[in-house]
């Protein structure tokens, strides 16, 4: 008999909510974690040093990958011309994915103060003065790039440790940019057929389509990184640790699991989206200039493909990007336990 097909991360985090799910399970809590101790502690101090210290890079093939779509040589927005419409698509999706990213740095540092916590506790669940596994691994000095200060060891946004991200930020005081700026945007009225191709045939759909890539990628890293959470989990109640010390880590690493998900989805979103994008976008060219370059009016929708068809076509491409923006997640958020003390951030803005 062929064995059950496995859910891809694709499959996984499509099937997670975008905020924050509580889970009623988790490992070494509930009914778990009464069992094996009876003066209410015990602790295997050497074996909680390894688990710690695996915890502590369990994100580091995501943080390969956060940043990524924006310090690649093709941007999302490269070479837009004058195409008000594909201009805002860009605008929102990058940095709206940009404080995403950022978002899912804070859960990595809250990771690291979790494992910290983890190696060098028994039974205190709190940050000692001078234990050596204090500051993050110097693989993540660099996130997010040309951000100063020295105020603390960990680096984290002005979101943490629970804070929301919304996709039309830049735009609060407009009654509705989707609309507006995209779905019915008419700055290319004035156009004529020539001028609409150039601007039509501006926005690289190979850049939109890695940017997708990319952003998926992400969300896929995230699946393993909540794997590899409840593995963690399962290990140290297994280690053995049990005791009010050993609840108070489960739960934190139960409460960043629940983020890591809802990171996990919106990437996901984004990156769906944003391939919505793009293959609007190859249609769209392929159609116009396969028409006004080559012939054969009586087969396209730009009828004569005169001046006003060149602009109805973008019209309705323009109407396609809407609905693709309409249908992003509005906005993202994070609900960290907030391990890190005040003293030990780098805090730094998430504003537009």
């Amino acid at each position: 008999m062929a064995p059950e097909p496995q859910p891809t991360p694709q499959d996984e985090w499509a099937a997670w909510d975008t905020s924050p799910e509580r889970q009623s399970y988790w490992p070494g809590l509930g009914l778990e974690h009464k069992d094996g101790y009876e003066d209410g502690y015990e602790v295997d101090h050497a074996r909680l040093q390894t688990i710690g210290l695996h915890l502590m890079t369990e994100f580091d093939d995501v943080y390969h990958l956060l940043h990524k779509p924006f310090h690649s040589g093709a941007k999302m927005d490269d070479g837009i011309m004058d195409w008000q419409a594909a201009d805002t698509v860009s605008f929102l999706i990058s940095n709206f994915e940009e404080a995403l990213c950022c978002l899912t740095g804070d859960a990595m540092m809250e990771c690291t103060a979790a494992a910290a916590l983890v190696t060098t506790t028994g039974r205190s669940y709190e940050f000692a003065d001078d234990h050596a596994l204090r500051a993050k691994p110097s693989l993540w000095n660099g996130l997010p790039e040309g951000v100063g200060g020295s105020k603390g060891d960990y680096r984290v946004s002005n979101a943490y440790p629970a804070g929301t991200i919304g996709l039309l930020t830049p735009y609060e005081n407009i009654k509705d940019p989707i609309a507006d700026y995209i779905t019915y945007n008419n700055s290319h009225h004035e156009k004529n057929r020539v001028q609409i191709r150039e601007m039509l045939m501006s926005w690289k759909v190979d850049a939109v389509a890695d940017y997708a890539t990319a952003t998926v990628n992400i969300a896929n890293g995230l699946v393993e990184v909540a794997h590899a959470f409840v593995f963690r989990a399962q290990e140290i109640r297994d280690a053995p640790w049990r005791g009010p010390a050993a609840d108070k880590a489960q739960k934190t690493l139960k409460q960043i699991f629940e983020s890591v998900r809802g990171l996990a989805a919106v990437h996901g979103e984004v990156g769906l989206r944003t391939n919505e994008c793009a293959e609007i976008l190859r249609s769209a060219q392929h159609r116009f200039d396969g028409v006004v370059n080559k012939g054969g009016w009586e087969f396209s929708d730009l009828w004569n493909g005169d001046d006003g068809d060149a602009r109805e076509f973008l019209t309705n491409v323009n109407r396609q990007l809407g609905d693709v923006m309409g249908r992003l997640p509005e906005r993202a958020l994070i609900d960290l336990p907030g391990l890190i003390p005040e003293g030990e951030r780098d805090v730094y803005s998430l504003a537009w």
